[in-house]
């Protein structure tokens, strides 16, 4: 039994919409018009037919194929695949028909199918054809759901920034520094402050290889970083590498971070380094165990 019938009321509105694409499937199924597939066509000129078909499909473009392009496919006349569309499919949603002169000046209807519509009317009739028609639509689809929406991917970014900016115990300039990386997904960068204050009123920072040269502490950083972990100033972070290895730092526990920060490394973006604050360092020292000009051989 034939679908193509008469409109019913309320669905006026989708004939109109469909209608309103004819000029530019006219304009856009000309990509294709170079291609007329048939039972003799070859996998590659049907994938390369399909690909234009999926171009326009992520175009927004609905009736995306041309019926004079494909029925040779399946059908050994197109009389019999008009009728097979008509008998099996839904006129101003799965196709839509364009009267247009032909060359006696004659109106001739042309047809024009969704991609859906392709599928079920032409490609799964044919196992090979149906096969390409797999590896470039379903592929296609496959890999847009296997994307993360972009809602998904900042809501991941904004977890991953507080768990690494209460683990890591970061100072705010580095806060601020992922901070603007996620507002530059979704254009509100410029929205941030370009810096921070350093969290103290005395921001001057070192490593710790300056201030113990500066304040005459013969040992290395290595020695030292040692010593703090023992009294828990500072404790050691780590993440996994390439083939297996851990890769591992120190940084300031939260309950001593009056004197110091853990700053990104920019050498290593999923690291820190230790900056002390000058201020505080000899501080820092007592609670080790050390004064200026301490001599230790730890190494």
């Amino acid at each position: 039994m034939s679908r193509d019938r008469k409109l019913p009321s309320g669905f006026s509105q989708r004939a109109l919409t469909a209608r309103s694409a004819v000029f530019r499937v006219l304009n856009l199924c000309d990509m294709n018009t170079n291609v007329i597939l048939s039972k003799d066509s070859s996998p590659s000129d049907i994938e390369r037919y399909f690909r234009g078909v999926l171009a326009l499909d992520q175009q927004d473009k609905v009736f995306s194929v041309n019926l004079d392009d494909v029925w040779q496919l399946v059908y050994s006349e197109k009389s019999k695949a008009v009728r097979a569309l008509k008998a099996n499919f839904i006129e101003n949603v799965d196709f839509i028909v364009i009267a247009q002169n032909g060359e006696k000046g004659r109106p001739v209807d042309f047809y024009y199918l969704t991609s859906a519509c392709l599928e079920y009317f032409v490609a799964r009739k044919v196992r090979p054809v149906f096969e390409v028609y797999r590896r470039v639509f379903h592929h296609a689809v496959a890999q847009v759901q296997q994307q993360p929406s972009l809602q998904e991917q900042i809501q991941a970014k904004l977890v991953f920034a507080d768990w690494s900016a209460k683990f890591l115990n970061l100072n705010d300039a580095s806060k601020l520094g992922i901070a603007q990386k996620i507002g530059k997904m979704v254009g509100l960068d410029d929205a941030l402050p370009q810096s921070v204050n350093a969290g103290t009123e005395k921001p001057i920072t070192h490593a710790a290889t300056d201030l113990l040269k500066s304040h005459n502490v013969g040992i290395s950083a290595q020695a030292f970083n040692r010593m703090l972990e023992l009294k828990g100033v500072v404790k050691h972070a780590t993440r996994p590498g390439k083939r297996g290895k851990v890769h591992s730092w120190y940084v300031i526990t939260p309950a001593f971070d009056k004197y110091g920060q853990n700053q990104q490394d920019p050498k290593f973006q999923q690291q820190t380094q230790i900056r002390w604050y000058d201020a505080t360092f000899t501080e820092l020292l007592t609670i080790v165990g050390l004064n200026s000009q301490t001599s230790l051989n730890l190494n």
